[in-house]
């Protein structure tokens, strides 16, 4: 008990492999579920950086490639998108 919240995250990570997982419900049977999956991680990629530009302009229609911020906001509409193509009907 003598470590520091720091080093237990660490220790933590390092034990795991990481801290946080996100997964669908169910396993992608084959090619042509993968193919629906990934156009769904596509559409969402899409729809996430569009709407992270709030008052887009001609000049600023995408955000800046060093904006820490769209990487978090991409990630989260992915696993959502995810989430939501393996709970349709047609996989339950």
């Amino acid at each position: 008990m003598g470590q520091n919240i720091y080093d237990e995250a660490l220790l933590l990570h390092e034990q795991h492999r990481g801290k946080i997982e996100v997964r669908g419900k169910v396993q992608v049977k084959n090619r042509h579920d993968l193919s629906v999956a990934e156009v769904a991680r596509k559409i969402a990629t899409d729809h996430a950086i569009a709407a992270y530009i709030s008052h887009p302009t001609k000049e600023y229609i995408l955000p800046s490639v060093i904006d820490r911020g769209v990487g978090w906001v991409v990630a989260a509409a992915v696993a959502e998108a995810w989430t939501l193509f393996c709970t349709r009907e047609s996989f339950i």
